[in-house]
């Protein structure tokens, strides 16, 4: 349950206050009986998606999961009670068995679209957009959604100019430093490496922006 006010713990601190022996069956009548279950909170959580996305074989207790996972076809179905344990054992023994439903769940959620950033994104974008013109919560000017696109994709692309500019410098200076070796003699190799080390700890804080 979910106590939006914090009311239900502060009466429950100041009743077992006085009543230290109280015991929960009495705290549960007496202060949430009625709001147990009131709230449905068990969604689908990012585990599953990335146990779809590495094929592993699903085994959860029967649940809602978002309304996205269906038993037996995305997932095992263990009962709470352990009851079918034995037809779950058999199942993870069985690749013939338990190839489906990983080959499914990994075609139907994690390579679904719906289920990526790019639908986040839009769903977003459309809760933003209907909470401004239904009842004035959010202001949004019409160009904020595209600047925001932007800024994501040009922060992506400076992310990646980053990463290629280290690689080509690693391989530049591995490809000096091999030929250096041959014909440098050890001392001025020495300061060449030493100087190519100080100016890649310059580049990973400048470029890369790592300490």
């Amino acid at each position: 349950m979910l106590d939006y006010t914090d009311e239900i713990r502060r009466n429950v601190e100041a009743h077992l206050a006085q009543h230290p022996a109280a015991e929960f069956a009495e705290l549960r009548d007496r202060f949430f009986a009625d709001i147990d279950g009131r709230v449905t909170m068990n969604v689908i959580s990012p585990r599953c998606f990335e146990a779809a996305a590495l094929r592993t074989l699903m085994v959860m207790y029967p649940g809602e999961y978002g309304g996205i996972l269906e038993p037996g076809r995305h997932y095992v179905v263990l009962e709470p009670d352990h009851s079918n344990l034995d037809e779950v054992i058999a199942t993870l023994r069985s690749p013939a068995r338990a190839r489906p439903i990983i080959e499914r769940a990994y075609r139907e959620i994690a390579c679904c679209d719906d289920f990526g950033f790019a639908a986040l994104g839009r769903h977003f974008d459309r809760v933003v957009d209907e909470c401004g013109r239904v009842g004035g919560l959010v202001h949004r000017p019409p160009h904020l959604a595209w600047r925001a696109r932007l800024r994501s994709k040009a922060a992506s692309v400076a992310s990646r100019l980053r990463i290629i500019a280290a690689e080509n410098g690693m391989r530049i200076e591995r490809k000096l430093l091999a030929r250096a070796r041959t014909w440098l003699p050890e001392a001025a190799f020495l300061w060449l490496e030493n100087a190519l080390l100080r100016l890649r700890r310059w580049a990973k804080r400048r470029i890369l922006r790592v300490n």
